[in-house]
């Protein structure tokens, strides 16, 4: 399912229905809901905050591919950002020490099986794939 969302953060709240609606019509396991809120909010939000060239809204698709979670984030009209470009941080480091920034991608690294990055026509899409575990409960 796919749907576009206004560049807002208040658009969030619109988003995590989706998110719910998705998770509902396509027999998404529902222990993977706040890992799918959590990355859609941390990467929408980042589009939102720094892409101030575009007004164009952001597109959100979810599937559910051969028991695999498929997540996509478009960003339409925008330079090019590749999360996996994004330096690791130091999380020995105290929250003082570590220089601002990064934490989201980081997370968002670790709690995926994959992240893939595609740049076209100015189209900026972030995509990530976590294996479900379970079938719909």
């Amino acid at each position: 399912m796919e749907k576009k969302f206004n560049r807002q953060i208040s658009s969030l709240d619109n988003i995590f229905l989706f998110i719910n609606d998705c998770f509902a019509t396509q027999r998404i396991d529902k222990s993977l809901t706040f890992l799918a809120q959590f990355v859609i909010e941390e990467l929408f939000t980042n589009m939102v905050k720094y892409n101030h060239t575009t007004s164009k809204e952001i597109g959100i698709n979810i599937e559910n591919r051969s028991n695999t979670l498929i997540i996509s984030i478009s960003d339409y009209d925008v330079d090019p950002f590749d999360p996996r470009d994004v330096n690791e941080v130091n999380v020995s480091q105290s929250a003082e020490e570590r220089t601002v920034g990064g934490l989201g991608i980081y997370l968002i690294k670790k709690m995926v099986d994959e992240i893939d990055y595609e740049y076209i026509n100015r189209c900026s899409k972030i995509t990530v794939l976590k294996q479900m575990e379970n079938q719909y409960v």
